[in-house]
């Protein structure tokens, strides 16, 4: 039986044409370091590759609101103190004035103190992390206290919201992290 020159061309050229599509594509993946570089390529895993993609996006998502959240923590635990520092010291200083040995201008010199520490207080309830209040609730952009010399000269009045800011820290659950000042 003879086979016909032109069956045993197409046959090789088949062949050939194969090969060839073969090497390109392994150059491809071989150039751009990817095993899909096409839809066609592989559909379902092009969509798992998509799936992981997102899947590392949000856990980078996480981390910085998990690090932002630590900040805010960090922000507010030390304006804290600072703060309990400062009530230490007009506890003090009240305890001092008490005595009645104490002249009258030393007594005018620990209110001016006493007006100091509480300046001192309302500023510490105005403490910023990354430009954001972190006592205002909510409402990060507002400062927080303020004093009212208008209607209660001397007061201090809360400009924040009730509700404390909260950060992403998995796909449904949030942390507070800054606290409202009320």
């Amino acid at each position: 039986m003879r086979v016909p020159n032109i069956s045993l061309y197409s046959t090789s050229s088949y062949q050939l044409n194969t090969t060839t599509n073969n090497l390109r594509d392994a150059n491809e993946v071989i150039s751009t370091q990817k095993r899909i570089n096409n839809i066609s390529d592989d559909p379902i895993g092009l969509s798992q590759v998509l799936d992981l993609r997102l899947s590392i996006d949000n856990l980078t998502q996480l981390d910085k609101n998990i690090e932002m959240g630590r900040t805010w923590l960090n922000g507010s635990e030390s304006a804290l103190r600072s703060v309990s520092d400062q009530i230490i010291d007009a506890k003090l200083l009240s305890t001092q004035m008490v005595n009645a040995s104490m002249s009258t201008s030393e007594r005018a010199d620990a209110v001016e103190q006493v007006e100091g520490i509480m300046d001192q207080i309302l500023s510490l309830g105005n403490t910023k992390v990354n430009g954001s209040y972190i006592f205002s609730g909510i409402k990060t952009n507002i400062r927080s206290f303020n004093y009212d010399d208008e209607i209660n000269p001397g007061k201090v009045v809360y400009n924040g919201t009730d509700t404390g800011f909260t950060i992403k820290t998995g796909t449904v659950s949030q942390l507070e992290v800054g606290r409202d000042g009320k």
